[in-house]
């Protein structure tokens, strides 16, 4: 199966005056699609970073790995108890100010936070973590609590579907809070995500950490990325 979408369209190209495919000034918020938006623009009004005008899509790539991996649009669901509270704290708030704390308080339980507030454990308790802090390991077990195969009984282990695994890491590398520290498309394609197996490896690849040279050569090449829940897969 292949997919193709233009997304947001959003690159240096594109934002110019008079020469991409937007009018002055550019994108605005009302044109995105809610649930793809990153942060900067569904929590600060942003239509994109304009350092960084890419990675608009990249956010969107990343909730698009985690919609095939969990068959449903609610990827980054908040917990109905925090839900609730919020709702009853701050009934008075108008519709666009609730929408956003819902939104940010979805992606702080998924450890999705600015890096002072991820590293804090007293602000990582606000949003149900016990005082601990956020990082990619804690992410990926928010993500498979939210796998229809996983609450059906039938766990999804780094042993039993190690390819999955991979694709949750790379969603966990375009999900980044700073614009600037998700992976470019050219990273992106080269994670071992997408690395190509050779032919006849696929089935004798063993469980947990022991992988065959083609997964560390991926690694190597691209040393900002890491093999998904290393500690699980000792």
């Amino acid at each position: 199966m292949r997919l193709a979408d233009f997304g947001s369209g959003i690159d240096a190209e594109v934002t110019r005056p008079h020469v991409g495919m937007y009018p002055l000034p550019g994108p605005s918020v009302e044109e995105e699609t809610e649930g793809y938006q990153p942060p900067e623009a569904a929590l600060g009004g942003a239509p994109y970073a304009p350092l960084h005008p890419s990675t608009y899509d990249l956010w969107s790539m990343g909730i698009t790995v985690l919609e095939l991996l969990l068959a449903t649009p609610d990827v980054l669901p908040l917990s109905r108890r925090a839900e609730a509270v919020l709702r009853l704290k701050y009934a008075s708030q108008p519709p666009p100010v609730m929408r956003r704390l819902l939104i940010a308080n979805a992606l702080a339980e998924h450890c999705i936070l600015p890096a002072a507030a991820a590293a804090d454990p007293a602000a990582v308790a606000r949003y149900g973590r016990k005082g601990t802090a956020c990082g990619k390991a804690e992410f990926i077990e928010k993500v498979l609590q939210s796998d229809p195969l996983s609450r059906a009984g039938g766990a999804l282990s780094l042993a039993e579907a190690p390819r999955l695994l991979e694709l949750v890491d790379l969603a966990w590398h375009l999900l980044r809070w700073r614009p600037q520290d998700r992976l470019s498309a050219t990273q992106a394609l080269r994670h071992p995500a997408f690395l190509e197996r050779p032919a006849g490896t696929e089935r004798a690849e063993p469980a947990g950490g022991n992988r065959p040279w083609w997964y560390w050569k991926a690694l190597l090449e691209h040393p900002r990325l890491s093999a998904p829940i290393a500690a699980a897969a000792a």
